[in-house]
């Protein structure tokens, strides 16, 4: 698997599953493994979003919100 290095200390960006704190909607969030604030990058593309959480099931969400999921519907 390819890897993304950090612009700053080349380290591999870590990438989790976040979710907005007023929209609720969810994004997905790459930043440095080393030092959060090296980089922090967003994809917010909701249709990307939605086709990877559908076809990687096994990725945990960031709450326990049951309407979480509901957020991502067109």
């Amino acid at each position: 698997m390819n890897t993304i290095g950090c612009p700053i200390c080349s380290k591999p960006l870590s990438v989790t599953v976040a979710k907005g704190r007023k929209s609720n909607k969810p994004f997905i969030m790459l930043k440095c493994g080393v030092d959060g604030r090296h980089f922090r990058g967003f994809i917010t593309d909701q249709d990307f979003v939605r086709r990877i959480l559908q076809n990687h099931a096994n990725i945990s969400l960031p709450s326990n919100d049951k309407n979480f999921l509901g957020s991502i519907s067109p």
